[in-house]
């Protein structure tokens, strides 16, 4: 039943935009600008973030295409129904992960650059993805599941992009400088240090996202329709 729900989910958000576009050309466009403003290293955790978005649109479809209502006529719970969502956004953050594994040699070639990390470094930078997507989902789903999407993003989306955004600009006046080594220090002493570093990262991701569905689950089940 929650393959069902997320094929449904999925066939809405198709009904209101072509979603192959912003996967395919958009966001891939996003993470390359980005990724030449910042550094090559930023990559993976870029793209895993720009995916993010994407993992959203279900409550913007929900809106849309009253499935709130259709749901209603359907066997599930809503406890289905969040589990959907969120095996929805585990997707996404797959999809941002390879996204992330394709466009950085793009961007290596473009800025000449002979930063190369290894396998113990790139480990690191799908941790911080994973890490930086598992933060956007516990500041986004929780109250889009309790408000819905219209009176959730404000708060839920957009405060966390602007301040995302702020990060980026400041870590690019950051580098800007003379801290130029800093992002790669960082990656090969956490690749250096897998278990201790790298571990606690994906540890505080997984916990996050256990808070994110009990947050989730327990505020879909009190929201009135």
């Amino acid at each position: 039943m929650i393959i069902k729900i997320l094929l449904l989910d999925w066939r809405c958000t198709h009904a209101l935009y072509k979603p192959l576009i912003l996967l395919v050309f958009v966001f891939p466009l996003i993470t390359f600008i980005l990724g030449l403003i910042t550094t090559q290293l930023l990559v993976i955790p870029l793209a895993m973030w720009t995916a993010s978005l994407f993992s959203f649109s279900p409550f913007f479809a929900e809106e849309k295409n009253v499935l709130t209502n259709l749901y209603q006529t359907l066997p599930i719970t809503r406890r289905q129904i969040v589990w959907a969502r969120f095996l929805n956004a585990f997707f996404t953050m797959f999809y941002g992960l390879v996204m992330g594994f394709v466009i950085t040699p793009i961007i290596r070639h473009f800025s000449n650059s002979m930063w190369y990390v290894g396998t113990a470094g790139n480990v690191a930078l799908v941790a911080i993805g994973v890490l930086f997507y598992a933060l956007m989902l516990l500041s986004v789903y929780p109250r889009m599941f309790k408000y819905g999407y219209e009176k959730g993003k404000t708060i839920g989306l957009v405060i966390p992009l602007c301040l995302s955004y702020l990060g980026l600009f400041a870590y690019h006046i950051f580098v800007l400088v003379g801290n130029h080594n800093i992002t790669f220090e960082f990656v090969v002493f956490a690749g250096n240090h897998l278990v201790p570093v790298v571990g606690s990262m994906f540890a505080a991701a997984v916990l996050l996202f256990a808070l994110t569905l009990f947050l989730s689950i327990r505020a879909y089940n009190r929201r009135d329709f």
